[in-house]
């Protein structure tokens, strides 16, 4: 597998897995990239979560949107890992009951705290999740402010077409 990481440019250090959402991307749809919960598109957003729980419900709700619905099932891994974070934060969840908009569907208030959140140079958010009910997103706004990747599983991520469902499971045998 490093073989393989390698020959893709991908070093050993595992800094990677933190550089992705910050690497500058091709766009297929102009220069702006795509919107997302905390970002217009102008700036990148590193979402991870507290919880593993959380990180797996954000990615069972995902995971179709990327792949579509094929007529087969199919299956992609991801890698799950910790890292350090230190830096300035504004914790949100307190503010779910008076700002219900927090976990909608509709991006447009996110968004809006997320450039306010650039504007006030903060780190990252901590967030109520909008896929599971008592997870912790953190949208982390600048690269420099986490490191010390460590991998803790590799997960398989299947979709099934008959029941429309995502399954999240530990890939390790």
């Amino acid at each position: 597998m490093m073989e393989l990481l390698n020959e893709r440019g991908m070093d050993e250090s595992l800094d990677h897995l933190c550089d992705g959402p910050f690497r500058q991307k091709t766009r297929l749809h102009g220069d702006k990239a795509r919107a997302t919960r905390y970002s217009d598109g102008t700036y990148p957003v590193f979402y991870s979560s507290l919880e593993t729980e959380t990180a797996k419900a954000e990615i069972r709700h995902w995971f179709p949107s990327v792949i579509g619905r094929p007529p087969t099932p199919r299956t992609a891994y991801y890698v799950c890992f910790s890292c350090e974070f230190e830096g300035q934060t504004k914790d949100l969840r307190p503010k779910l009951r008076d700002w219900a908009d927090l976990v909608s569907d509709d991006y447009g208030f996110c968004n809006g705290l997320g450039r306010e959140a650039m504007q006030q140079e903060l780190d990252a958010l901590l967030a109520p999740s909008a896929r599971r009910s008592e997870g912790t997103n953190v949208p982390v706004l600048r690269r420099s402010s986490i490191r010390d990747p460590i991998v803790l599983d590799t997960v398989a991520v299947t979709y099934d077409p008959t029941t429309q469902t995502v399954a999240v499971s530990s890939a390790a045998r």
